[in-house]
């Protein structure tokens, strides 16, 4: 997906959401606290352990031309979740994800939702730039 598509994709889904008359994105999250990232909670242990799994993979071709895994960022035990399709080239330089112009973007939309990044997690279905952001192949 492109970043104007993303762009599109976002401007639709605020455009729908102030027709209906909100003024904000309608998000809550019902009051309930949430531990902060590295906090040792659950969410974190398991993270930190599928992170050492992975460790610096190369069970596909991807790894042959990244510079780094893109695992992702936030608070573990964030009740919302951001999931990209794979990094691009600013996250492969970065090591992080939503760093590039989309990621300008999803932290204004964040934001917007009376957030911060830290407040919610993102991440990637898949944790390396495929080259040129051609579609990854099957492997």
């Amino acid at each position: 997906m492109t970043n104007s598509n993303i762009f599109k994709d976002i401007t639709t889904m605020i455009e729908y959401y102030r027709a209906m008359g909100f003024d904000a994105l309608p998000i809550t999250f019902g009051g309930k606290e949430t531990n902060s990232p590295g906090s040792g909670s659950n969410g974190d242990v398991h993270l930190r352990k599928l992170r050492e799994e992975i460790g610096d993979c190369k069970r596909c071709r991807l790894s042959e031309q990244r510079k780094n895994i893109v695992f992702g960022e936030g608070n573990p035990d964030a009740r919302l979740m951001f999931i990209g399709e794979a990094p691009g080239r600013d996250e492969d330089i970065k090591g992080l994800p939503f760093v590039g112009e989309a990621g300008v973007l999803l932290t204004r939309l964040i934001e917007k939702m009376g957030l911060k990044r830290s407040d919610v997690y993102i991440s990637n279905i898949i944790k390396c730039r495929p080259p040129m952001n051609r579609d990854p192949g099957d492997d």
